[in-house]
Order: structure tokens, then sequence, then C-alpha cells
């Protein structure tokens, strides 16, 4: 199915879209996630922030899919959504790098939805595996961020490293886990558990 979808048009893609098809929003994502990541980058300057903006982005586009099937041009949704979303989270630099709170609840699958909660169970397992296969170092970072709810600087107090060390192991961390995630063909489901996942980090 995926394959055949790979000559849609972006209209095409957004009306699948529309209709709950997580191939198509694989292929929009495919088609157009570096172009995204390097235009998010122009304007913040920081390749780790671009990287978590650019899934947020994709993430909202997602969370906000039965209005597609009304959009004329996808391609300047997109970057529309992606400018205003950067800008926004240059104005909270300030006082805070990002509040993602409300976006998270509005993450979580429908429970009325068993097709939709049971993506996100699968997601879930093939996240707790992703978990594993990190560096020790990582995975213990993940766990006592994510487990016991330890913030940054508890966490480098406990282990003997910089606040500075914790954010950078919990920011590459999230890296691998998206990418084992994708690369075992749940995009969608990396893009929403890891952001649940990594609301307040």
């Amino acid at each position: 199915m995926r394959r055949a979808l790979l000559s849609y048009s972006d209209v095409a893609l957004f009306s699948e879209m529309a209709l709950g098809n997580e191939d198509a929003f694989d292929v929009f994502f495919y088609r157009y996630n570096t172009k995204a990541y390097y235009f998010i980058l122009h304007i913040v300057k920081d390749e780790e922030i671009a990287e978590e903006l650019v899934h947020d982005v994709f993430l909202k586009i997602w969370l906000n899919r039965e209005g597609l099937q009304h959009i004329e041009n996808p391609g300047n949704y997109l970057f529309v959504a992606a400018k205003h979303h950067s800008l926004n989270q240059l104005d909270k630099a300030a006082t805070e790098r990002r509040n993602r709170r409300p976006l998270d609840k509005q993450a979580i699958p429908d429970e009325s939805d068993p097709e939709e909660q049971l993506s996100y169970k699968e997601s879930m397992v093939l996240m707790a595996r992703a978990v594993q296969e990190l560096p020790e170092q990582q995975r213990l970072v993940f766990h006592l961020s994510k487990d016991q709810g330890l913030s940054r600087d508890e966490i480098a107090v406990r282990l003997n490293v910089s606040p500075h060390t914790v954010k950078n192991q919990l920011g590459t961390a999230r890296k691998s886990i998206q990418q084992y995630m994708q690369a075992h063909g749940k995009i969608v489901g990396a893009i929403v558990v890891v952001n649940i996942f990594f609301a307040s980090h």
C-alpha cells in the first residue's frame, strides 16, 4: 500500500491522511521531513531544537488530520505551520524553552478507538525494545527520568555528572528511539509516543 502511495500528489496524500491512513502520513513525512528540518533550522539556529520542532509540526498535522482534505497546498501548509511553531518557540525561549503539556494530552490515543489503541500499544512495545538497545548510560538516564520522574538536576547529582550531560544523554536517547521506531515502520508511533515521553525534557 505504501509503495502505491509514493506516486500520490500531496493533496491526495492529505485526503488519505484525513481518513486516518498512516501509510499516507509516512510518505508525506519522508517527502518533506528533511526540507522542513532545514527550514526550521534556518529559523532557530539550533540542530537539537530543530529536530524536536520538526516532529512537533508533523505531529500537529497528524492530530488535526480530519481537516486536511480541505487543504489545497499541503507543502505550503506544512512550511507555514513550521514557521509559526518555530517563531512561537523562540518567543518562549527567554522564560521556558518549551511547554507541550496540552499537546501531550491531545496526543494520547482515543480510548473509544480500538484500532488507534492497538497502534499505540504496538508503538509502546517497540519503544521498550528501542530503549533496551540504548547504551547503558543513556538507558539509565532514560529510566531515572521517565520511570522515576527525576529532574535533570536530580539525575546529575545521582550520577555525579553535569545537568548539561544529562540533557545531552536524553536528547541522544530521544533521537535513537525515534530512529529505531521509524526503521521498524512506526513513524506516527515514533512521533506520538516519543513526544509524550519527552514532553518535559
